[in-house]
């Protein structure tokens, strides 16, 4: 609610740096949470069978997506994202 409430700006490389650190700190501890899971079976494919870890996985993976690679996409494209919903 603090990030809704607060941060203004449309896309994460905008926004303050105490948002962007917030975020790519949690993309990095859920990361490091699903690695150290999968590493915690003794047969990798077991995991796959594990719905709740399947779910996370998602989770993680989009989390992972909208963080760290609509980032570097879009800041190799050079787009800011200035052009806001609603504005």
């Amino acid at each position: 609610a603090v990030d809704t409430d607060l941060n203004k700006a449309a896309m994460l490389i905008e926004a303050p740096l105490v948002f962007q650190f917030i975020e790519h700190t949690f993309c990095a501890y859920f990361t490091f949470e699903v690695i150290i899971r999968f590493l915690a079976y003794k047969e990798k494919k077991h995991c796959l069978g594990d719905a709740w870890f399947v779910f996370d996985s998602v989770l993680v993976l989009m989390m992972i997506i909208e963080t760290w690679i609509f980032g570097v996409i879009l800041g190799l494209l050079g787009n800011t994202g200035s052009a806001r919903p609603g504005s």
